[in-house]
């Protein structure tokens, strides 16, 4: 049992705790699973201070397979509001996007980056 609770104690002084860096969550957007990709989205989608980093693996997750991570990923984009200008013309391609939550989300985003854009 002590040498259980000494591993255990080990692992987590060696990193199991660490917090991801931005770039670890733009890697994690290449995973094969989506729920993990979803969750690398929203984590980047508060990523407010490294806009030059995030904003550019967001618009790119536009495009993703997955509706659910292309839906959050226009959420995420504009939940940054006016720092994720750079995406309004991928946000406007995916206004045209095959599922309808991605087209609103899409819309949603458009008018908190950018409120006089046509919707």
């Amino acid at each position: 049992m002590r040498k259980v609770l000494m591993l255990g104690l080990a692992l987590l002084v060696m990193g199991c705790g660490k917090e991801k860096t931005t770039a670890d969550w733009i890697a994690q957007l290449q995973d094969k699973d989506s729920a993990r990709r979803l969750e690398a989205v929203k984590e980047l989608g508060k990523r407010e201070a490294e806009l030059e980093a995030v904003v550019p693996a967001l618009t790119e997750a536009l495009k993703d397979e997955n509706s659910y991570v292309r839906r959050d990923s226009a959420t995420a984009l504009g939940k940054l509001g006016p720092g994720a200008a750079s995406a309004i013309s991928a946000l406007r391609a995916a206004q045209k996007d095959r599922e309808r939550s991605v087209r609103k989300a899409a819309s949603d985003a458009l008018q908190k980056i950018d409120p006089t854009a046509k919707r």
